[in-house]
């Protein structure tokens, strides 16, 4: 596995992935939060920030990066039209829609992968990762029920026992999605992601009639779509003590919350005879 990272900027991370995903992150939270503070005319200050995460995702030269901007807008727009319709039956047919257009959109990138994929700088397979992903796919079914336990693999000295049969010296999984698989089994890695598409969808379908909470929604949930991708090609975003576990933990707590639907103006009904009117004395 080898890539030019000449010019290419990193910051404080290791990597350079690492830095662009973090940065492409960030944007997309700015943005949303300069949507929402529109509405209390204190836009600015998230706006440059916005701006500032968009030039350094675009310095770090990270075609995952790029991918994840372009993703993380259109997913926003997408879910905040479908979270701020105001009938059901109108967010299950913008959602049917979003399904319908994702669908098209995989098969376009299908036939058109080799291009895509010559633009982004990358081949067939991934620069080595995917030949990866075969060997461990092989021994995550070695032991489908349970896993080989948490954290193994992250471990250098464990990749380096198999990194004669994809060809490369691997530090990591390079996946947190084969992480998840390797660590604790087939089943409780499939009950986890069903859970989260899950609660992805039960949020979109949910009703609010606060014009504030669709963007908070749309900006939570974007960002965990962005995280399942960097999830996709780096390691140690679930179950990790790493800042990409703490914002998905966030993001899941923010869409779990239940819509404010009205508001409640609590009343206190006062005893009889504290509600008689009271005689002044007069001198």
């Amino acid at each position: 596995m080898t890539a030019n990272h000449e010019g290419s900027w990193r910051g404080m991370f290791v990597h350079k992935n690492v830095f662009g995903a973090f940065c492409a992150l960030a944007a997309v939270l700015f943005y949303a939060e300069w949507v929402y503070r529109r509405f209390y005319k204190m836009p600015m200050a998230s706006a440059l920030l916005c701006g500032i995460a968009l030039a350094l995702t675009i310095a770090s030269k990270s075609s995952t990066a790029l991918v994840m901007l372009v993703v993380g807008f259109g997913c926003f727009y997408a879910f905040n039209l479908i979270i701020a319709a105001k009938r059901k039956d109108k967010r299950v047919a913008l959602f049917l829609a979003l399904l319908f257009t994702a669908f098209v959109a995989y098969l376009s990138l299908m036939a058109m992968l080799d291009i895509v994929l010559g633009w982004l700088g990358k081949d067939a397979t991934l620069t080595g990762r995917t030949e990866l992903w075969q060997v461990l796919f092989q021994l995550a079914l070695e032991r489908p029920a349970l896993g080989w336990g948490l954290g193994l693999f992250h471990r250098p000295e464990i990749m380096y026992q198999y990194s004669v049969q994809f060809g490369w010296m691997a530090k990591s999984t390079h996946s947190s999605f084969i992480d998840l698989v390797l660590g604790v089994g087939l089943p409780a890695a499939l009950l986890l992601m069903l859970w989260g598409v899950g609660q992805l969808i039960r949020m979109m379908l949910k009703c609010s009639s606060n014009v504030i909470m669709p963007i908070c929604y749309s900006g939570a949930m974007s960002l965990i779509v962005l995280l399942l991708l960097v999830a996709a090609s780096s390691s140690g975003v679930f179950l990790s003590p790493s800042f990409f576990w703490l914002l998905l933990l966030s993001c899941g707590l923010v869409v779990g919350k239940q819509p404010v639907q009205q508001q409640v103006v609590a009343t206190i009904t006062l005893p009889s005879h504290l509600a008689r009117p009271v005689k002044m004395a007069s001198h």
